[in-house]
């Protein structure tokens, strides 16, 4: 907390606010801001308490659930005023349940004796007169949800007989008074809950290390929790008997786990679900049932959907929903909030440790008929969305599906027993996860509803079996997709649907292109033209975008006919469809005209996949064909879809690139998104791809001089599975062999045998020259990310230079001359205190002694070892020598003091490399021990 103005002296100007006041005598050091453990997070919450102090609220309340650690934060605040100056007095509540019991809490605290009061009226202003005489005061309240109805006997009186002191309330409930200002705290953040966990984890077990597995189990153990703090904390307890992993196999029910039974602690947190018990317990018959049947739903719920499956008609005398509602927010045991996003809607839910208790109150009756309420109510909402998603108004459905997702899935998960109910609820939530996935989850989703497909209409059939087959597609799952597809295209052809005929034919030619029988590309698509001209429908031909005998239409014929498909998605589908076909003909401009229209339409479909996907692919085709030689957008394109999960799309885009790269020598970024690729397909079974990986690294591995280790390679890429390669995959292994045959030419002509060199070096030119007779479609792309490689290298072989080995000039050793100094590209002071590159401006960092430490640290490693990176832990020593660190901090620490030093111009010569840091080993770094003279 920072420091305040009210402290400075008695003669600080303006009027003061009430917080300016606090000056009084120091408070003692008390028992209640003795902790038995560290305070952990919540810097945002004191920072936010602080503003609403400083603003003048005289009267602060915290909001909670049980267990939200409420008590800890106001203890903290407390404690942290108290440091500032500010006279603090603590009043644990937790033992008053009666007016009588608040009043004796506080007047012990107070030191004051209520001996003369007649009443409790007359010891409540008894009260208010002593904190009145106490001047300036801050009074902390804590758990007053038991006794929040007489709060308005109480703080309500004694506020304005106190006009100086300021009370600060931890309460489940409101306390409904004029002046309140309440601020509702909320869960920990994840990275915060797992610090909670290992901290109170090493107070019962010191030696526990947490790495590995038993730390992912900590972080899904904290989702599972959703961040309580309390929850955490008696989670952690367990640590003495279980491992992380093993306390999170056993919380599919968390409440039954978690008990302490740790010696000494404070009743209240023998078990959480006592705290909840003592809301409950207060709640009227109705409140009860409200509560209860909430725990039906899954990732809040709004007004409307509780009001559609929250049944209060057992109780006569209930109130609406809506009041029902607000009572229990009130009492912290239902939370309100407002979603992200565009939406203004409030929303209600329950934290899972509260749903969990809820849900053992719900008995076996009602909770079948409040499921069948909830799954009706969703999945007639959820269709709605969905056709909303599918028009101008997608924005909205797509929102609202998102919001709603996880009560949708529920009745996927929840109604085995009513599969058509679960049918339709899972193609409504394809509109969604089709747009953002995550793609297994609606691969699983689809195949758990199949069961449905003996209820449903044909066309609800149709639609399944295609959305199926194209998440079985994108998961390279291709013969599991063909079998839908022609399932798909035997029923629309025996429906008579020639739509739905027309686009199963061309989304099997788009799956040609993936696999590896190449006779059959293009069948499809003309088959799809055929169909759509057949029964003269617009709209099937917007599906194919083709003129009569399969020609190519302009791109305003092409505009004219995507806009008879209604459907936004639809037109950017049809359009990468368009798109593909192009490139198997190895038309690549038409193909870019395509792709820059389906990058258009992709906009206006809410599909961020999509979207990035299209424009990843025009600026492939772009780079390819000349258009640009930056490869900047693409690799920020590539970004985009990593950011969102990866997929196909961002793999084609990481080949495509590092074809780029490998163009331009730059084998370092190849080398670095080889390696991502690899970690890609590890788990994936699809070796065209492998094949293409292991041929790229031991064209690497040729080039840079590791003749055995290369052989290797291409030994695994061309093995006997040839016959099932992909064709694209195949003529990219079939030029990357000409890295092999230019590296055996350099080993012959090393060793004297220049018959042989200029053999292999003829083998790598045939290569090239092969090209027109193996660019069949799509191939052509894939060679034009190879071809200009090669053509590089063997002019570098030509010139003496490949493998990282000039050959010897022709005429001997040449010049005995000594090599004359080169001129530095970083100059520095040895202690780091400044640097500066090459022809540059020095840049002092006399004042930034982390920075320093840091940049003498790497200097130093770069003149002993170059091409050693330093490790996080020296770099941190050197930054901050002597600091007792926890390790993600120190990681954090030191990645935003290399973004300094980057952004004071070492960017391009500051590395990262194995987790650690390193200065270029290519540039020339001069050591200063004195100052550099003056630049004249």
């Amino acid at each position: 907390m920072g420091h305040s103005k009210a402290f400075d002296g008695p003669d600080a100007m303006a009027a003061p606010s009430s917080r300016e006041t606090w000056r009084g005598p120091p408070s003692a050091t008390a028992s209640w801001r003795v902790e038995r453990s560290s305070f952990v997070g919540r810097a945002d919450s004191i920072q936010q308490l602080q503003e609403y102090l400083e603003d003048g609220a005289r009267l602060l309340t915290i909001l909670g659930a049980p267990g939200l650690g409420k008590t800890r934060l106001l203890r903290r605040l407390g404690g942290m005023l108290a440091d500032e100056g500010a006279s603090v007095c603590f009043c644990d509540l937790t033992a008053a349940t009666t007016l009588s019991g608040l009043l004796g809490v506080v007047a012990r605290e107070l030191g004051v004796p209520l001996t003369s009061g007649a009443t409790d009226d007359d010891e409540s202003i008894q009260l208010g007169r002593a904190l009145a005489a106490r001047g300036p005061s801050v009074l902390l309240l804590d758990n007053f949800e038991q006794v929040v109805a007489h709060a308005e006997a109480t703080v309500g009186r004694w506020l304005p007989m106190a006009p100086l002191a300021i009370l600060v309330v931890t309460s489940r409930e409101t306390l409904k008074l004029d002046e309140e200002v309440c601020f509702e705290l909320q869960p920990l953040a994840l990275a915060e809950g797992v610090r909670l966990f290992e901290d109170r984890a090493r107070l019962v077990r010191p030696d526990l290390v947490l790495a590995g597995e038993e730390r992912q189990a900590v972080v899904r153990i904290v989702e599972k929790l959703e961040g309580i703090p309390l929850a955490i904390e008696l989670a952690a307890a367990r640590v003495v008997i279980l491992l992380p992993s093993e306390i999170d196999a056993r919380l599919g029910s968390p409440l039954g786990l978690l008990r302490m039974r740790r010696r000494g602690a404070p009743e209240r947190h023998l078990a959480l679900e006592r705290a909840i018990d003592g809301s409950f317990d207060l709640l009227t018959p109705w409140e009860k049932a409200a509560f209860a049947q909430a725990s039906i739903f899954r990732g809040g719920f709004s007004l409307e959907a509780a009001e559609a499956v929250l049944d209060l008609t057992p109780y006569p005398g209930a109130p609406p929903v809506l009041d029902v509602l607000e009572a229990l927010c009130q009492k912290s045991l239902v939370r309100r909030y407002l979603p992200p996003g565009k939406s203004s809607r409030t929303r209600f839910g329950l934290f899972e440790s509260l749903r969990v208790y809820a849900d053992g109150k719900l008995e076996e009756g009602s909770r079948r008929e409040a499921e069948a309420r909830h799954g009706r109510h969703f999945v007639e909402a959820a269709e709605t969305w969905a056709q909303m998603a599918s028009g101008s108004a997608y924005t909205v459905g797509l929102e609202r599906l998102s919001l709603e997702s996880s009560n949708i899935l529920q009745i996927v998960h929840r109604h085995a027993e009513e599969p058509a109910l679960t049918f339709r609820a899972a193609l409504a939530l394809d509109a969604l996860l089709a747009r953002v996935g995550p793609l297994q989850t609606r691969l699983s989703v689809l195949e758990q509803v199949s069961a449905g497909e003996q209820t449903a209409t044909p066309a609800q059939v149709l639609r399944y079996l295609r959305i199926r087959a194209e998440a079985e597609w994108m998961s390279y799952r291709f013969p599991e997709a063909r079998l839908d597809l022609e399932r798909a295209l035997a029923l629309a052809q025996q429906e008579g649907d020639p739509r739905a005929e027309t686009a199963t034919l061309v989304a099997l030619g788009d799956l040609s292109v993936y696999q590896t029988d190449a006779q059959t590309l293009g069948v499809h698509y003309r088959q799809a033209d055929a169909v759509a001209r057949r029964h003269g429908d617009r709209a099937a031909q917007a599906e194919v975008l083709s003129g009569p005998d399969d020609e190519e239409l302009d791109a305003v014929e092409v505009q004219a006919l995507v806009e008879e498909l209604k459907d936004a998605r639809s037109r950017a589908i049809a359009l990468r469809s368009l798109t593909i076909r192009r490139m198997v003909r190895g038309r690549l401009e038409r193909s870019l005209e395509a792709a820059e229209m389906a990058r258009v339409a992709a906009r206006s479909t809410g599909d961020p996949m999509l979207e990035a996907t299209m424009a990843s692919l025009a600026l492939m085709l772009d780079l390819f064909l000349g258009r640009t030689q930056d490869a900047r957008e693409l690799a920020e394109a590539s970004d985009r879809l990593r950011a969102m999960g990866g997929g196909f799309s961002h793999e084609v885009a990481l080949f495509h690139l590092a074809g780029f790269f490998h163009g331009r020598g730059e084998l370092e970024k190849v080398r670095e998104i080889l390696d991502e690729l690899v970690s890609v397909f590890a788990s994936r079974d699809y070796p065209s791809a492998r094949w293409m990986l292991a041929a790229y690294r031991g064209a690497l591995d040729a080039e840079e001089g590791r003749l055995e280790l290369a052989e290797a390679r291409f030994a695994e890429a061309c093995s006997d599975a040839k016959a099932e390669m992909h064709p694209t995959a195949y003529v990219k292994i079939h030029l990357l062999e000409g890295f092999l045959d230019l590296a055996r030419a350099h080993r012959c002509a090393a060793d004297g045998r220049h018959e042989e060199a200029r053999a292999h070096r003829v083998a790598a030119c045939r290569r090239l020259a092969s090209l027109g007779e193996l660019l069949v479609g799509v191939t052509r792309l894939g060679a034009l990310t190879v071809a200009p490689a090669l053509e590089r290298a063997i002019a570098a072989y030509d010139a003496g230079v490949f493998a990282s080995c000039p050959s010897t000039p022709q005429g001997g050793r040449g010049s005995e001359r000594a090599p004359s100094t080169p001129e530095p590209d970083l100059e520095l002071d040895a202690n780091g205190r400044w640097f500066r590159l090459r022809k540059g401006k020095r840049v002092s960092l006399h004042r930034r002694h982390v920075m320093s430490g840091i940049l003498a640290r790497l200097a130093e490693r770069h003149a002993t070892a170059p091409g050693q990176p330093s490790t996080v832990a020296e770099l941190v020593e050197a930054g901050w020598p002597g600091e007792r660190i926890l390790p993600s901090a120190a990681a954090n620490r030191l990645h935003n003091a290399v973004a300094v030093l980057r952004g004071l111009g070492l960017r391009g010569a500051l590395c990262t490399r194995d987790g650690g840091y390193l200065l270029d080993p290519d540039i020339v770094v001069h050591r200063h021990h004195d100052p550099p003279p003056a630049k004249g």
